[in-house]
């Protein structure tokens, strides 16, 4: 009998079936899943949250738009003086765009949540900004961890954005 190449050819089969169903759900997430998710974290947080700031509302933006978790990382007295000083040195914030809003998970505590990047363009400078998004208990978006991307490095420092 003659030998075949593949010596399992169903477990080939059960191999290509995976990888195609794979891709079809990576253009699926990348076509409908990851606009939808994007718009829903512009609209119910950053809009809102970027509107306050830029109002000079900043204790009602670490108020309103933050976790326990955030509070905790970044007292509100730190927060504000990184926006203080931020506005101060850049003037005011004149762009603001979304670039990756993926969804999360980790493992080791299962928690789950939105990692998303920002481009922050101000008047005199821009930033990028790395935010971790999750739901509070009446399912709406909040930020819980904040940090600057550096450009030179892959590091994501930890800061109140």
């Amino acid at each position: 009998m003659a030998g075949s190449s593949v010596p399992h050819p169903i477990a080939a089969v059960a191999v290509a079936l995976l990888m195609l169903g794979s891709i079809g759900y990576g253009v699926y997430y990348g076509l409908e899943k990851a606009p939808k998710n994007r718009e829903r974290l512009e609209q119910s947080l950053f809009e809102p949250y970027f509107a306050a700031l830029s109002a000079g509302h900043i204790d009602e933006a670490w108020d309103r738009y933050t976790t326990a978790h955030y509070k905790q990382l970044f007292p509100l007295s730190r927060y504000r003086q990184h926006w203080q000083e931020t506005f101060s040195r850049t003037g005011p914030l004149s762009k603001r765009t979304l670039s990756v809003a993926n969804e999360a998970y980790e493992v080791v505590n299962r928690r789950e949540y939105s990692a998303v990047r920002y481009q922050l363009t101000f008047a005199r400078d821009y930033v990028q900004v790395v935010y971790e998004v999750v739901l509070d208990a009446g399912g709406q978006p909040r930020i819980d961890w904040a940090g600057q991307h550096h450009l030179s490095s892959s590091q994501t420092s930890p800061e109140p954005w």
